[in-house]
């Protein structure tokens, strides 16, 4: 993870984007379900701050939302199924939240997020 971010500062990156939870129109992708552990996104929060970058988190799920905020990532996109407690964490850390409203029900008409 280090390499990578200090591979993404000297390509010229102005912010990082990860995804902690799996997207609606990736076929693989389970939208609940995050691919880093906290360990990862907070070397990779670490070494944004330390390039002076700021993070910003693909998540849409709950669980993604709650990883983001608990590793100092700066806002969340899309940010489709936040519990109240994910909506507690955002506020406590003034967080942004970028929401995508619409884009999901033609995709997805289940809230639950089960299969398309």
């Amino acid at each position: 993870m280090r390499r990578k971010m200090r591979e993404l500062v000297r390509a010229s990156a102005d912010v990082i984007k990860v995804a902690t939870s799996g997207g609606v129109l990736s076929p693989r992708d389970d939208p609940r379900h995050g691919p880093f552990r906290d360990a990862e996104l907070a070397v990779l929060v670490e070494e944004a701050t330390a390039a002076g970058r700021f993070v910003m988190a693909h998540a849409q799920a709950t669980d993604g939302i709650k990883a983001a905020i608990r590793n100092g990532i700066r806002s969340i996109e899309h940010g489709i199924h936040p519990d109240d407690e994910a909506i507690g964490m955002m506020l406590e850390r003034g967080m942004h939240l970028v929401p995508t409203l619409m884009a999901i029900a033609p995709v997805r008409p289940d809230p639950g997020l089960g299969p398309a």
